[in-house]
């Protein structure tokens, strides 16, 4: 899907070049900030998985949590360095805590191969995403035929590497106690932060209302993915969507 989605971006480039040559336009205004909130899908089921001995047997504990998707800010700032062509920054921030449920099997203390089942929540643990990107893109020639509305309508595509900063709150180890009813389960937390290289690539559409203020909506896909810890990996990012103020100077 993130190669058909680069080459289809790709394609867009190289024909939006073809064409301006004969029949664009220069842009007055050669510096832009757009100011965004939206939304983000990718959410995925992160899981853990812990094996430990316990009263010489195989103790288990499984953890699940939901990560991703929700609510993004954006911001977005570049220049017409050539022609039509654009380059940019973004950042963007995403994440939001989640709770995690576990469950496990623990060994019986008196019955060989008797196990408990032990389940519960783990609350508020943390999730957060800070994204980086350079970005490289194209403005969209302009024809004389359009109504004279279209020119208030600047379209952008872009595409660049992107810089994923992650803080994961991961649980770090588990441990058993015997409270005479059940087993009771402590598990450690710890904040894990890392970073990743990805790849972000869309379109920015905006309509301005007067020579330097407007209104915009882009579409875009921002993506990347790793090991927080061994064993444990996150895919971040997905299909994004955002609103916002335009600014030209």
């Amino acid at each position: 899907m993130l190669k058909t989605i680069a080459a289809v971006a790709c394609g867009v480039l190289v024909c939006a070049t073809g064409t301006a040559s004969a029949q664009g336009f220069p842009f007055e205004n050669k510096i832009f900030v757009n100011i965004s909130g939206g939304g983000t899908t990718g959410a995925t089921d992160v899981r853990q998985h812990f094996t430990f001995e316990y009263l010489l047997e195989q103790a288990t504990v499984d953890t699940t949590r939901r990560v991703g998707g929700g609510g993004l800010f954006d911001f977005t700032a570049g220049a017409t360095v050539i022609d039509n062509w654009v380059a940019g920054i973004s950042f963007t921030k995403s994440g939001g805590n989640s709770n995690a449920g576990y469950t496990g099997s623990i060994p019986d203390p008196i019955e060989t191969d008797l196990f408990r089942p032990v389940s519960g929540t783990i609350n508020d643990m943390k999730h957060s995403e800070s994204w980086f990107a350079f970005l490289a893109g194209y403005m969209l020639p302009k024809f004389p035929a359009l109504p004279d509305f279209m020119d208030k309508i600047d379209l952008m595509v872009f595409a660049g590497p992107v810089r994923a900063g992650v803080k994961h709150e991961v649980v770090s180890a588990v441990t058993v106690t015997e409270t005479g009813a059940a087993p009771a389960v402590s598990l450690d937390r710890q904040t894990i932060s890392k970073g990743f290289w990805g790849i972000q690539v869309g379109i920015d559409g905006r309509y301005m209302f007067t020579e330097h203020i407007g209104a915009g909506l882009f579409l875009r896909y921002q993506g990347a993915s790793g090991d927080v810890v061994e064993g444990l990996n996150l895919d971040l990012g997905g299909f994004q969507v955002g609103a916002g103020a335009r600014l030209k100077f």
